[in-house]
């Protein structure tokens, strides 16, 4: 008589563990899926807001820093170089930037054929988000660089960044069956014009992430800039560096926390 019952329980057992390993299979894959665009630490947030239930269209006000990187005469590439290489060497270029926008705890929100855009301190909180965002462009340059040096016959493509800082909305938007995580606001549209304006290897920034980091980089202020779209003149800074710091500086201690 235990036998039948003893088979329901085994079965019931069986399914269940059945169930666990699926499930936990299939998040592993989607953590491994968004870890080629975020941060483990971002990639933790959205699951357990899938989890929770509570990621839904809407958004809210935030202060964030956002980060543009644009290739430099990409147009002039294109004539030259036929569609299926030029997208390979692009996206040899483009992987470093994502590399280190990853390494500094950014998001890649968005690519543009030529062009990417990162975001710090959403969904993640971050209070060193403007510092984050910087090294992450000055890495980024220092590695296009190094590439150009070691590979000789490689295309050469230089990249202007712009970051700004600024409050924006951001949250889930478009509909309940395809939503995508953005921000949108004035910051951002200013942080874009600044990657367009800069130079190939150079980092531009606004004057509130200037604000922000002033006495953490070496940075020279710009002649004002007349912007698109913006009627007043802008003040931004080209970054010449990050200056040391020790091993038990509160940025980096922030920093080590923000990572997770």
């Amino acid at each position: 008589m235990l036998y039948p019952p003893l088979a329901v329980a085994g079965s019931f057992v069986g399914v269940n563990l059945h169930n666990v390993m699926t499930e936990r299979l299939e998040k592993n894959e989607i953590t491994k899926t968004f870890g080629r665009y975020v941060s483990p630490s971002v990639a933790s947030m959205i699951l357990g807001a899938l989890d929770g239930g509570s990621l839904k269209l809407g958004g809210e006000e935030r202060t964030v820093t956002i980060l543009f990187a644009d290739v430099r005469n990409f147009t002039g590439l294109s004539e030259e170089i036929n569609p299926q290489k030029l997208v390979s060497i692009l996206n040899r270029y483009l992987s470093l930037i994502i590399k280190s926008v990853l390494q500094y705890d950014g998001m890649v929100n968005k690519f543009g054929g030529d062009s990417i855009m990162a975001i710090w301190n959403v969904p993640v909180s971050c209070p060193e988000h403007a510092l984050l965002a910087i090294k992450a462009a000055v890495n980024a340059q220092q590695a296009l660089r190094e590439l150009q040096e070691k590979v000789k016959n490689l295309p050469k493509m230089e990249f202007g960044i712009g970051i700004n800082t600024g409050n924006v909305v951001a949250g889930n938007m478009g509909s309940v069956d395809r939503l995508e995580y953005s921000v949108i606001g004035d910051a951002v549209n200013i942080a874009a014009r600044l990657a367009g304006a800069a130079p190939g290897g150079g980092v531009w920034i606004g004057n509130e992430t200037f604000n922000l980091v002033n006495g953490y980089v070496n940075a020279m202020p710009l002649a004002l800039l007349s912007l698109k779209g913006k009627q007043a003149k802008f003040q931004a800074y080209e970054v010449t560096g990050i200056r040391d710091r020790q091993p038990n500086d509160p940025v980096n201690v922030i920093n080590e926390i923000c990572k997770g």
